[in-house]
């Protein structure tokens, strides 16, 4: 029988945003697995509290054996899904890790144009 509770500390609920295009910001949520919360389930409950677009993942690591899942979130909402993860589920606010740091967006290129003041560079140079 396997037995459902680990030696050690539990692991961390991951909280950060994420850049998308230009100024748009996504909050990231990790770790979701350890503590039995249903990706889907929080989700869902984010969208209709704030009324914001929500989808779920499934990403995989090469340092653990499992997938986890990842919810993403459009907008700054930190605080309010720490909350949530506190008071609806029980989680204890140290195991939840809250990150400011924004991962940036890709800067898109036009490709196929010509740059401003291509020109007069290759003609200055000898």
């Amino acid at each position: 029988d396997e037995s459902m509770y680990k030696p050690g500390s539990p692991p961390e609920i991951l909280l950060c945003l994420g850049a998308r295009q230009g100024n748009k910001v996504v909050t990231l949520v990790e770790g979701l697995e350890p503590w039995e919360i249903e990706a889907k389930e929080l989700a869902s409950m984010v969208r209709k509290k704030h009324a914001c677009s929500t989808t779920t993942s499934t990403v995989s690591r090469s340092k653990q054996k499992k997938d986890i899942q990842m919810v993403q979130a459009q907008g700054n909402l930190l605080n309010e899904i720490k909350g949530y993860l506190s008071h609806e589920y029980g989680v204890p606010g140290q195991f939840i890790n809250v990150s400011q740091k924004t991962t940036k967006a890709p800067k898109k290129t036009k490709s196929g144009g010509k740059r401003r003041g291509g020109a007069k560079v290759a003609a200055a140079m000898p």
